[in-house]
């Protein structure tokens, strides 16, 4: 019964590890798609302004 807890609670640690780290790698995607949209903001901006 123990060996069955501690199964079941290394699985649910292993399972909220992987989920932070899925939460990590989304963040860094999302930071980075910022980045892109706010480049490509300016430079439509910079296109209006020129025409």
């Amino acid at each position: 019964m123990i060996r069955h807890v501690q199964a079941t609670e290394d699985r649910a640690h292993a399972e909220v590890d992987r989920a932070r780290q899925e939460t990590r790698a989304a963040q860094l995607e999302l930071a980075t798609l910022r980045k892109e949209a706010a480049t490509l903001e300016r430079k439509q901006i910079e296109t209006i302004e020129r025409a």
